[in-house]
């Protein structure tokens, strides 16, 4: 999924504020969680469905066994 860096970006510092320990894809309750994050960084995904949400989350970072990881900040999305 082709995002733009602005939103890239905004997702990367969710990620990386707040799952440390990895986004558990396909999960509801973390990504309920994502969107309670992002909303308190005034980040607005509420136009995305959860699969694009996730989608998205992926893309922004490195997936291992079910879960996405942001390491340093040098991937562009």
């Amino acid at each position: 999924m082709l995002l733009y860096n602005e939103i890239a970006e905004q997702l990367i510092d969710v990620l990386s504020a707040h799952f440390s320990n990895g986004f558990c894809l396909n999960s509801p309750i973390e990504t309920a969680r994502f969107r309670a994050f992002a909303a308190e960084k005034s980040v607005d995904v509420s136009a995305l469905t959860d699969h694009e949400l996730q989608s998205s989350i992926e893309a922004c970072g490195i997936a291992c066994e079910g879960k996405v990881y942001q390491g340093k900040r040098i991937l562009i999305c």
